[in-house]
């Protein structure tokens, strides 16, 4: 048998041939949706902060929080968040970690910080109740970034979470600090960072020569 009836034997026919380039195709589309599907879910996963929504909407990123903390998400759309629910999730919070837990526990507060800061703004006195929960979630924050080690990304992602409360919330006044530790009135925004700064400066010389800096350069340190 000659070369070339050889290959004509071995080649598979037309239809054959067909079938082997769908089902190569079918394999890599596969391969390309598995793929995309598990950087989508790194990006909303263990270690993941979801930022405050545009306004009127809801991040996507907060299905998973959702399910897991169901009770608490119903009662923010409610107007009233039940303090065992509450609870809950801040424990998960100042359980601190990495876990996936954690992270959505963050997310949360700061959303329902979020949505309680507007209600308390659009109401000519704000409900003592709300104002309340807005300080205790103050707290919360501070001895979750107070408790996390400095080079910990959880710690990054609490402070994210402050700054995206000082710029997006509605200002709420609520009790805070002052530098010298006396109780005086801010805004909600405010007292978020605040709360932190107080933590931080607790932590010794070490901090107080951190907010010395800040004071004489800025933020930055430039």
């Amino acid at each position: 048998m000659s070369t070339a009836l050889a290959l004509r034997a071995t080649r598979p026919p037309g239809r054959e041939r067909n079938a082997l380039r769908c089902r190569a195709v079918g394999l890599l589309v596969t391969l390309l949706l598995c793929a995309t599907s598990s950087r989508v879910s790194a990006d909303v996963g263990v270690g993941s902060y979801c930022p405050l929504p545009e306004k009127g909407q809801k991040p996507k990123c907060l299905s998973g929080a959702e399910q897991r903390y169901a009770d608490f998400y119903r009662g923010l759309e409610a107007g009233a968040v039940d303090p065992s629910d509450a609870a809950r999730v801040e424990e998960d919070l100042v359980a601190g970690g990495e876990a996936q837990r954690t992270y959505q526990a963050l997310s949360s507060i700061a959303y329902g910080y979020y949505v309680l800061a507007r209600r308390a703004a659009q109401s000519p006195t704000a409900d003592p109740l709300l104002v309340a929960r807005l300080e205790r979630w103050n707290s919360v924050l501070a001895q979750a970034y107070h408790d996390t080690p400095p080079d910990a990304s959880l710690r990054v992602a609490v402070r994210d979470a402050a700054e995206d409360l000082r710029r997006r919330a509605a200002p709420v006044e609520v009790g805070c600090k002052d530098e010298s530790g006396r109780l005086q009135r801010c805004t909600s925004t405010e007292a978020v960072l605040r709360s932190m700064d107080d933590a931080r400066d607790r932590k010794g010389l070490r901090g107080q020569i951190g907010r010395l800096i800040e004071r004489l350069f800025g933020a930055n340190g430039s």
